[in-house]
């Protein structure tokens, strides 16, 4: 039992340098599918800095908990001994969350320290199976199941790191719930209230603390799939139809992502500062399309578009995290099945790289005065 491997991007230390660079417009994307040599297949799914994580698959058919350099090379396999499978779902700056199968096919959530060795088992005695979503400097979040905390079904968790600081955030009346984000002072996800379906939920550490960011008066439902330090990224339902949208902090604060022209959509992904959202839409004759959005439907960029160079014949393609400076981590799928992990890098257009030249030159300039 693991999170989706691509459901929260953290920037943590890099904000302050990004910033400057986020202005740049973007005019088209390079794209990169990432492999890694020695393994079956790979998932990449969360990006902060200079490190990638997520999960890759020997040959023998183990998944591995997997860090990787930016530019696509192993900065560390982090499969922990005793374990039959690992893999991560987020990382903030030296810190990688997830989940990992014992010997007896049991899920347990896990914390690292960029080594195997530095693992922390997170599950707390008296429940049978957690696993971990996210991670900021304000904790962990996960869910897990145990007979002693419900009926066995899902209830959202809360770390400070040990097993022993584990919080129940399952709200009063609600079937089951999770969480899957973390910001600089909130907890997000979702749960199934006592009338069935499944509400967009933000906590403050307790489960007392439960927000239902569901809309008003345009359907409801729904669920936050990643967070930035202040929003919440994920969708609510439009009469039938899932919309992706943008939340800051309460229901009436939704924005609606939805591209016109598609039947459904769906933000999975949030740059830290909350400046962009990440996710794909689908429509009929259209399939799933990769999306990029900027806090608005009107926003929309449909990254297939940017797809021609890759060499295999994909039927669909869905983003699930990116950066303050515009990189996005997806996947892509084919015909038969198998599925890629693709990295769109934006490419400044030419206008923007002049400006940087000459911010680049006046600063040069600046420093040669003050020596």
């Amino acid at each position: 039992m693991f999170c989706r491997m691509g459901l929260v991007i953290r920037i943590g230390v890099c904000v302050a340098v990004l910033a400057a660079s986020s202005a740049v417009s973007f005019g088209q994307y390079a794209v990169t599918v990432l492999t890694t040599p020695g393994y079956d297949r790979a998932t990449v799914g969360s990006i902060q800095g200079s490190r990638m994580t997520g999960n890759a698959v020997t040959y023998t058919g183990s998944m591995h908990a997997m860090i990787w350099n930016r530019d696509g090379s192993v900065f560390a396999d982090v499969h922990p001994g005793g374990y039959l499978d690992s893999g991560i779902a987020g990382q903030w700056n030296s810190t990688q969350v997830g989940g990992g199968t014992d010997s007896n096919d049991v899920g347990h959530a896990l914390l690292w320290h960029d080594t195997a060795s530095s693992v922390v088992d997170l599950q707390p005695a008296d429940w049978e199976t957690t696993t971990a979503c996210a991670v900021s400097d304000h904790g962990q979040v996960g869910y897990g199941s145990g007979s002693g905390h419900g009926d066995g079904s899902y209830h959202a968790l809360y770390w400070k790191g040990t097993a022993e600081s584990a919080v129940d955030l399952n709200p009063a009346r609600y079937i089951s719930s999770r969480a899957v984000g973390i910001g600089s002072d909130f907890e997000a996800g979702y749960g199934v209230g006592p009338g069935g379906g499944s509400h967009p939920l933000l906590w403050h550490d307790t489960a007392a603390s439960a927000i239902d960011l569901s809309p008003t008066g345009i359907g409801g439902g729904g669920e936050v799939d990643a967070v930035s330090s202040s929003r919440q990224a994920g969708y609510t339902f439009v009469g039938d139809a899932r919309h992706a949208g943008v939340w800051s902090g309460s229901a009436d604060s939704f924005v609606d992502l939805h591209p016109e022209g598609f039947d459904e959509s769906h933000a999975s992904g949030i740059s830290w500062s909350g400046e962009y959202q990440a996710g794909y839409a689908e429509g009929y004759g259209k399939g799933i399309r990769a999306m990029l959005w900027k806090g608005s439907s009107g926003s929309a960029v449909d990254l297939s578009a940017y797809l021609t160079s890759v060499p295999y014949s994909f039927i669909w393609s869905t983003a699930y995290a990116v950066t303050d400076d515009g990189v996005i981590l997806g996947e892509i799928g084919d015909f038969n099945g198998n599925d890629y992990s693709v990295m769109w890098t934006p490419v400044p257009e030419p206008t923007s790289m002049v400006a940087l030249g000459l911010g680049a030159l006046i600063l040069m300039r600046n420093r040669r005065v003050h020596r």
